[in-house]
């Protein structure tokens, strides 16, 4: 009886007979196989355990949240503008202070928060001869709404009211002329006001109040004097007609003001500066003649200074 083969018997066989290697070619050969499975495993095992990239969408958000603001406000603008060419846009307050519409500079303008297009619609009214002589005028100007008049109206530096004295003309006989002048309230008074003075026309007047400005008010009446064009014989002629009404001077508080705030025509620019980083760096002002201890002005420069200053 035949013995039955074992399974794949001849197939062995038949490699012997064809096996050129060595035992030890053999051996790496199969390392090498083993090596060549293990990183064919791992390539495939880190194709499925590939970690996912963390996407952060807050900035994302944030941008496409900044973009629709951006596109809303555009579409306010084109309806806006459809709905009248003089629309101006609610400008952004930094600021406010006590003011004469008359005399501010176009900086100082923007700085309580007028935008440029109200800016222009202004001059233009001042180009024209138009002058501010109450608060209520200022309000009269289409370009100034109603939430911007609110807000500034008690820092308009201009009386509520006002009544002019009557001119005498060259054909009336005037009688006693100089009762007939009414007196001039040296912080709130108009050009106009002024130029009813003796010895003061309008470069005078106009000078006086700019310089009303600068200062913040009038507390002498000495201090028109500080004018290049007012000697004293002009002053001497009108002081019987001025009243020096100092409660309506504007002051600036140390503990609070910037060097931009500071700025004045008793303190230099450098002085300003040491006032503010003595300021952040000891802390804030007990009082006003805390200035004085720096040691950094004269005692006569301190003395016109501190009437303008104040701690809160």
């Amino acid at each position: 009886m035949n013995r039955k083969k074992p399974p794949f018997q001849n197939l062995r066989n038949f490699l012997k007979q064809y096996n050129i290697f060595t035992a030890s070619e053999r051996k790496g050969i199969v390392i090498l196989s083993a090596v060549l499975l293990l990183l064919m495993f791992v390539l495939a095992a880190l194709k499925y355990y590939e970690p996912q990239e963390k996407v952060v969408f807050s900035e994302l958000d944030k941008t496409i949240k900044q973009f629709q603001e951006l596109k809303r406000a555009d579409s306010i603008a084109i309806y806006s503008g459809k709905k009248t060419d003089t629309a101006i846009s609610k400008p952004v307050v930094a600021e406010v202070f006590r003011f004469n519409p008359n005399t501010l500079t176009d900086s100082l303008w923007l700085t309580l928060g007028i935008s440029e297009k109200q800016l222009a619609v202004i001059r233009k009214y001042q180009s024209k001869g138009g002058v501010f002589r109450t608060r209520g005028d200022f309000k009269k100007l289409y370009t100034i709404s109603t939430e911007q008049y609110e807000r500034l109206h008690p820092f308009i530096d201009l009386p509520d009211s006002i009544s002019y004295v009557k001119k005498v003309t060259a054909h009336q006989q005037p009688v006693n002329r100089e009762k007939s002048i009414a007196p001039v309230y040296m912080n709130a008074a108009l050009e106009l006001e002024w130029q009813q003075l003796p010895q003061i026309g309008e470069g005078r007047a106009a000078a006086i109040v700019a310089y009303r400005e600068k200062l913040g008010g009038y507390f002498h009446i000495e201090q028109l004097l500080d004018i290049k064009i007012i000697n004293d014989t002009v002053l001497d002629v009108i002081k019987p007609y001025l009243i020096v009404d100092a409660f309506r001077v504007r002051k600036i508080n140390i503990n609070t003001a910037g060097v931009f705030e500071l700025r004045h025509p008793y303190l230099e620019p450098s002085l300003a500066k040491v006032i503010v980083n003595y300021r952040k760096m000891h802390g804030n002002y007990t009082s006003v003649e805390d200035i004085k201890t720096l040691g950094i002005m004269r005692d006569e420069d301190y003395e016109r200074l501190r009437p303008y200053l104040k701690v809160e």
